[in-house]
């Protein structure tokens, strides 16, 4: 059952981290018009997302092995919650912009860090398929918020 769990809190990880990925796509027209942005902060705020993504990466390991793989997701989740308030509640773009970096460097952390949980976690015989599952849980994100529009 603990793994059960664990695989679900894991891919709803997932499911935001793709989310995020794919949010201004369909809203880029409306958050543009609502914040008066120019087309250069439009590109700022799309591509803010991966710098933050980048020290997140590389921060996660480190992270993972000094604080554990569960306390870390727990860190991991709160940055990347941060960020969405920031993002939703964004009445400029450097808040735009700020919370995108917040949430991207949550969300590549979490990448990371819940593949090497679950991958350690998990019995041999599932670890193919749970792992996976994280990455269709992500696209799954990515869809839903086009679907959603």
């Amino acid at each position: 059952m603990n793994q059960v769990l664990a695989v679900v809190a894991n891919a709803a990880g997932q499911l935001s981290s793709g989310y995020g990925i794919g949010y201004l796509g369909p809203h880029g027209k409306e958050v543009k018009a609502d914040l008066g942005m120019s087309d250069t902060d439009i590109t700022w705020a799309v591509s803010s997302l991966l710098i933050g993504g980048i020290p997140g990466c590389l921060a996660a390991g480190w992270i993972a092995d000094t604080i554990g793989r569960r306390k870390s997701l727990f860190v991991c989740y709160i940055i990347s919650t941060l960020g969405w308030v920031l993002v939703s509640m964004a009445a400029t773009v450097p808040m735009l912009v700020a919370g995108r970096v917040m949430h991207g460097l949550g969300e590549a952390m979490v990448v990371v860090i819940s593949n090497m949980y679950l991958g350690e976690m998990v019995g041999q015989k599932y670890k193919g398929a749970i792992l996976c599952s994280l990455s269709v849980a992500c696209w799954a994100g990515t869809t839903l918020v086009y679907t959603l529009g």
